[in-house]
C-alpha cells in the first residue's frame, strides 16, 4: 500500500507539472496579433484597481511594487488570464467587488477578450466607458445590481462581442432593438431576470444561437421569425406572457440555458478546439466518464470533500436518495477552486483533450473546454482500490502543498471505477520542455 501511495503522489506530481505545447484562446479565436507592453498592462490594472472597492483584498497582489508584469510566466498576477505573455482575460467573479468599474482603463489592451464580474456588488447604470473596450469577445456581468436601460453602445461599439451575460441584475426600460440586430458576431445574449419592458425585438442577429429574456416585463406578440428560432422557455416568466404569433411553429432550438451564477459558464456549440493531427492524439474526456451524464446541480460542499483553501467547494453533478434516507453520491465533480476558471462536469465531459503522457496509475490530458478554460486532467483509473475517504484525504494533502513548481488541484471527480484530478494547465511547464524546448526528441 505504501508503494501505491508513493506512486499516486509521483503520478499526481507529473500531472501538476505536465503541459502541452499549444495554448488556447478563451473564445476559440485567433491569438491576439497585437499586444500592449507589459508596463501598459500593469498600469491599466493598477488604474482599474483604484476604481474598485475590494473588501477582501483579493487584488492585493496588483501592486506597483510587483517585481514582474501581470503575465509573467513564473509570477503571474492573480485573476488574470494570459496567452503567450499577453493579457487576454480578467477573472474577477465572486470577489464582493463594488465601485465604479473603470472600463476605460482597459481600452489600451487590444488583446483583452474576456471580463468576468459574475456575483459581485456592482450597481447603477453600466458605465459609458464600457464601449471603449472594443476588443471584448465575452462580457459576464450576471448577478450584480446594474440598473437602468441596456445601452445600445455596447452592441454598436464592440463589434467583436460574442457573449453578453446581463442576467439577474436590475435593468429596465426597452431593449435597444436596432443595436442588437446590428451586432455582427453576437452568439449569446442573456437578459433574463431583470425588469425589461416593451416587446421582443423582431430582428435578431443571424449569428445568435442562445437568447434568453425570460422573467422580465415583456408584452405583446412574439415575432414569428424569433419564435421559430428559440424555445418558449427563453420568453417564459413575464407577467403578461409573451404570446406566440398564430401559425408560428414551436422552435426546435435547445431551451434557454441557466444563468452562469447557477451553473458554470456555458460551453460553445461546434467542433472541438483540438482536432486530430499528426503527432497529436485527440480524445474526449467525456469518453471515460459517460456514465456521469446527469443534469448539473450545485450545492455547498458539505462534509464529503477535502478542507477548503479559501474558495467555497461546489459539487457539480447529480445525486439520488430516498426521502429521509442517506444520500448516495453519484457522478459528482467537486470544484475546489475557480483559479483555473469556471466549469463543471458537463463542460469537462465535452472537452477535447490532448494526451500529455501515461504513468503508473493512469493518463494525463490537456483538456480544452468550449468556454475557454484549459486544465490538466489526470485519470487515476488504476486506483480503484482506494476508497473515497482515502482519496479525498490525498486530495486535501495535495491542496496543502506549497511549492513554485507544484500546482494544487482545483477539482476532482470520484467514482468507484473512475477518478479524475484536475489542476491548472501551465503551457510549456513540463520537464520535457525545460530540457528540450521545442526540439522534441
Amino acid at each position: 500500500m505504501v508503494t501505491l501511495l508513493l506512486a499516486f503522489r509521483l503520478s499526481t506530481l507529473f500531472l501538476l507539472l505536465a503541459a502541452g505545447a499549444i495554448a488556447v484562446d478563451p473564445d476559440g479565436a485567433a491569438a491576439p496579433d497585437t499586444a500592449a507592453a507589459p508596463d501598459t498592462e500593469a498600469a491599466a490594472l493598477l488604474r482599474l484597481k483604484a476604481s474598485l472597492i475590494d473588501p477582501t483584498n483579493a487584488l492585493e497582489a496588483w501592486s506597483p511594487s510587483s517585481p514582474s508584469p501581470p503575465c509573467d510566466e513564473t509570477h503571474r498576477w492573480p485573476r488574470v488570464q494570459c496567452y503567450n505573455g499577453v493579457l487576454i482575460g480578467l477573472r474577477l467573479a465572486r470577489l464582493n467587488l463594488s465601485g465604479d468599474f473603470d472600463f476605460a482603463a482597459l481600452s489600451r489592451l487590444p488583446g483583452l477578450h474576456s471580463i468576468n464580474l459574475i456575483r459581485n456588488n456592482f450597481s447603477g447604470p453600466l458605465p459609458a466607458s464600457l464601449a471603449a473596450v472594443r476588443s471584448l469577445r465575452a462580457l459576464y456581468l450576471s448577478r450584480n445590481a446594474f440598473s437602468g436601460p441596456v445601452p445600445g453602445d455596447v452592441f454598436a461599439a464592440m463589434s467583436w462581442l460574442k457573449k453578453l451575460y446581463l442576467d439577474r441584475n436590475d435593468f429596465s426600460g426597452e431593449l435597444p432593438a436596432g443595436a442588437i440586430a446590428g451586432a455582427p458576431r453576437l452568439q449569446e445574449l442573456h437578459l433574463d431576470h431583470n425588469r425589461i419592458e416593451g416587446r421582443v425585438p423582431s430582428k435578431l442577429p443571424a449569428t445568435l444561437r442562445l437568447f434568453n429574456v425570460s422573467h422580465n416585463r415583456l408584452t405583446g406578440v412574439l415575432p414569428e421569425a424569433v419564435a421559430a428560432r428559440f424555445n418558449e422557455s427563453a420568453f417564459a416568466g413575464n407577467p403578461r406572457p409573451v404570446r406566440r404569433a398564430l401559425g408560428a411553429a414551436p422552435a426546435r432550438a435547445p431551451p434557454a440555458r441557466p444563468a452562469p451564477g447557477n451553473t458554470p459558464m456555458p460551453p460553445d456549440v461546434g467542433r472541438p478546439l483540438l482536432s486530430p493531427s499528426p503527432g497529436r492524439t485527440s480524445v474526449f474526456v467525456g469518453h471515460g466518464i459517460h456514465h456521469a451524464r446527469r443534469p448539473p446541480r450545485c450545492r455547498g460542499h458539505g462534509a464529503h470533500g477535502p478542507a477548503g483553501r479559501g474558495d467555497q467547494h461546489r459539487v457539480v453533478g447529480g445525486g439520488v436518495g430516498g426521502v429521509g434516507g442517506a444520500r448516495k453520491q453519484v457522478a459528482e465533480f467537486v470544484l475546489m477552486s475557480n483559479a483555473a476558471g469556471e466549469f463543471g462536469l458537463p463542460e469537462l465531459m465535452k472537452a477535447s483533450a490532448e494526451v500529455l503522457g501515461n504513468g503508473t496509475l493512469g493518463s494525463a490530458y490537456k483538456a480544452a473546454m468550449r468556454n475557454g478554460v484549459t486544465v490538466a486532467v489526470k485519470r487515476m483509473r488504476d486506483m480503484n482500490r482506494v476508497g473515497r475517504a482515502e482519496f479525498e484525504e490525498h486530495i486535501r494533502m495535495l491542496g496543502e502543498l506549497r511549492h513554485p513548481n507544484v500546482l494544487s488541484p482545483v477539482g476532482y471527480h470520484y467514482r468507484k471505477e473512475e477518478k479524475l484530478i484536475v489542476s491548472e494547465f501551465m503551457p510549456r511547464g513540463s520537464l520535457l520542455y525545460v530540457l528540450h524546448g521545442n526540439n522534441r526528441m
